[in-house]
């Protein structure tokens, strides 16, 4: 098999990794081989050697990697907004292209829109608003 070819391992050829039940019997001794294998690699240089041979290989992405993906960056998937509190933070835009279309910015905060839902909206006067606010109602 191309994997076997790739790790060079010898025993991978015998009776215990002959089949996909067998593979399957012994996966435990299996996954210490390729273990072995990839310890001394980057995942970018097993995911190219792997691919070469042939076998179904791509890297395992954390949130942070998957930021500095040369083709997630390319495709634009992250876009920077300001946030009032954390700064410059990079976000997932949305996931369909219009044009002029960007992301909306930051959530908000904590209370940011109570006067414009509780007095714009509702219609309270500033002693209730300041009511419900002793009384941890709202922030």
């Amino acid at each position: 098999s191309s994997l076997r070819s790739v790790l060079a391992d010898p025993e991978l050829g015998g009776p215990d990794f002959a089949d996909a039940a067998a593979r399957k019997r012994h996966e435990d001794r299996l996954d210490a081989r390729i273990e072995r294998w990839t310890r001394s690699r980057t995942p970018e240089d097993a995911v190219a050697v792997l691919q070469a041979a042939g076998v179904a290989a791509a890297r395992l992405h954390t949130g942070a990697s998957l930021s500095r993906d040369p083709h997630v960056i390319a495709r634009g998937t992250f876009e920077e907004i300001v946030h009032p509190l954390l700064g410059r933070l990079s976000v997932v835009r949305p996931p369909w292209r219009m044009q002029g279309l960007r992301a909306l910015g930051p959530g908000p905060l904590l209370g940011q829109h109570n006067e414009d839902v509780l007095k714009g909206i509702l219609g309270l006067e500033d002693a209730e608003i300041e009511r419900l606010v002793e009384d941890g109602i709202v922030y």
